[in-house]
């Protein structure tokens, strides 16, 4: 709270929130060592930005509502579904994408996370401005 209080008397737009709270945390706790070694330190020094990509549209932020799906295809996997609100996504350089790998809609186990590159060819990104003049981003 400290930290948020001291970004309020500096008006701090930072997306602190979304890159180092939520996905840096994730990383930090789940992420490989090279995940770690590649994505925190230049999150932190910020060159890097990330946006969690959880939300989908029926699913009201539950986070065990999950449909976009993660096909394994060789070494790595194919995701095809829909993510909503995805905040910092616009500015996002890394996405940490929910989908499942097993199981089916409402299942607790069975959804992984995957880091993709922003800029991945097949990502189709819509950004919109929300009444706050926040920028997330829909992902297909």
């Amino acid at each position: 709270m400290l930290i948020m209080e001291a970004f309020g008397k500096g008006l701090v737009v930072e997306p602190f929130l979304e890159t180092i709270i939520m996905a840096g945390a994730i990383i930090d706790d789940h992420g490989t060592e090279e995940q770690k070694n590649e994505i925190l330190e230049p999150t932190i020094s910020g060159e890097m930005q990330l946006a969690l990509a959880y939300a989908e549209p029926q699913s009201r932020f539950n986070l065990e509502d999950v449909v976009t799906e993660a096909k394994a295809d060789g070494d790595e996997y194919i995701l095809n579904g829909y993510k909503s609100v995805v905040m910092n996504g616009p500015a996002s350089n890394k996405l940490i994408i929910s989908a499942r790998t097993s199981g089916s809609q409402f299942d607790k186990s069975g959804i992984s996370l995957f880091v993709v590159n922003s800029d991945t060819d097949g990502l189709n990104k819509t950004n919109y401005k929300t009444v706050m003049e926040e920028e997330p981003q829909t992902l297909r």
